[in-house]
Formats: C-alpha cells, sequence, structure tokens
C-alpha cells in the first residue's frame, strides 16, 4: 500500500513538472509571438513612414522639376523675344499727290528691327479707295510676292509700289478723297521666318491724309504681328 501511494505521489510530482514545463514553453512560445508582432508592427509602420517620406520627396522633385521646366520655358521665351527678327513697314508715301489724269506712285518701305536675320521673307502689297467702310473689308487676293531670302536687321531695306493710274482716278472721286469721305488704302502682309524657324506674320494698313498727302498714315486698325 505504501509502495502504491509513493507512486502516486511520484507521478503526480512528475506530471507537474511536465506541466510547468509546457506551461513555460507556452509563456515563451507566447512572448515571442508578441515579440513578433511587435517588430511586425514596427517593420510596418517604418515602411509606411518610408513610403510617406518617399512620396513627400516624389512630390518635392517633381515640383522643382516642373519649376525648372517653367524657369527653362521662361527664359527661352524671353531670349526669342529679345533675338529674334521684327519685319514691318517703316514709312508709306505717295511719290506725288493725286492728280486727275496723273499718274501716282504708293511706296512702301519694308525693315527688319530685330536682331537677327528674316529669311524667306514675302510682301503682298495691295491700295484700294472708296466709302470709308471699305477698311473693314481688305481683301487679301493673291498676287505676285516681293520676295527675299534673307533680311538682315537695320542695314536692309525691302520697297514694295504700286502705280495708281492716273485715267482711273476722276476729278470727282478725287474730291471725295480729298473732303475725307472716301478713303484711299495701302496695305499688305509680310511673312518670314526668324531665327528659330517660326513662321510670322505682318499685315499693315496706311491711309491717305489729305492734309498730308504725301505721308500716309497708320489705320486704326489692321495692324497685326505675332
Amino acid at each position: 500500500m505504501a509502495v502504491f501511494t509513493c507512486a502516486i505521489v511520484y507521478l503526480a510530482w512528475s506530471g507537474g513538472k511536465q506541466t510547468d514545463k509546457m506551461i513555460l514553453a507556452a509563456d515563451r512560445s507566447a512572448a515571442a509571438a508578441q515579440s513578433f508582432s511587435q517588430t511586425a508592427d514596427k517593420i510596418r509602420a517604418e515602411t509606411e513612414t518610408a513610403v510617406t517620406e518617399f512620396g513627400a520627396m516624389a512630390n518635392a522633385n517633381r515640383k522643382s522639376a516642373d519649376a525648372a521646366s517653367e524657369s527653362s520655358n521662361t527664359a527661352k521665351a524671353a531670349l526669342e523675344i529679345s533675338e529674334r527678327a521684327y519685319v514691318g513697314v517703316t514709312s508709306a508715301e505717295l511719290d506725288r499727290d493725286l492728280a486727275e489724269g496723273q499718274d501716282s506712285r504708293l511706296n512702301v518701305t519694308i525693315a527688319n528691327g530685330g536682331r537677327t536675320p528674316a529669311f524667306n521673307v514675302h510682301v503682298r502689297h495691295y491700295y484700294r479707295w472708296g466709302p470709308k467702310d471699305i477698311q473693314t473689308e481688305l481683301i487679301f487676293s493673291k498676287l505676285d510676292v516681293i520676295s527675299t531670302s534673307i533680311l538682315l536687321p537695320n542695314v536692309q531695306l525691302i520697297s514694295a509700289s504700286d502705280k495708281i493710274p492716273g485715267p482711273a482716278l476722276l476729278a470727282p472721286m478725287i474730291a471725295l478723297l480729298k473732303a475725307g469721305a472716301w478713303v484711299l488704302v495701302s496695305y499688305g502682309d509680310i511673312t518670314y521666318t526668324d531665327a528659330v524657324r517660326k513662321t510670322r506674320l505682318t499685315r499693315y494698313c496706311y491711309l491717305y491724309d489729305p492734309a498730308n498727302p504725301i505721308h500716309l498714315q497708320v489705320c486704326a486698325q489692321g495692324n497685326v504681328a505675332n
């Protein structure tokens, strides 16, 4: 009986030891799991922070690149404006005042007021006379053009001219022009290519002035350039 009791006590004691070991192992596993979970949470937080910081850095870089591009475009545009060719009319004149039966000639002088040459310059020159409203109906029909392959800045001129035949202007028409009831319009367009290979257009318009018949005056509208 004593032996049996000792066996039971031993089994209980050894079973308790095993249980303690299992509990200790479980506690260690739980601690390891918790530590792993905390490490994973830390890694995830650090990853999220890194992603956020990378996004902020990428956004900053993009803004910096956009600012640099805008600055470069602005500088390029400023350089183009300051250095490009500008072709236009410097004067429009009659060689003599209008008179019945007398030919007169309209002369327009064209120059490049820019800082670089203009290339492939083409000029179409016209004139019309009639009631004042013809100024709003200027017709740019096809005709032979005055051309030059290059127009140097400030040293070279182009002259475009048209003859006004005396027989076409009768005394009553001249009287209307001198009274200001009719207008004589000298107009045209100029196309050219600048140094950066952009095609440019200038349109001009000048009016006969009875008070100063030799020197035509700039029209209030019809003068444009790009």
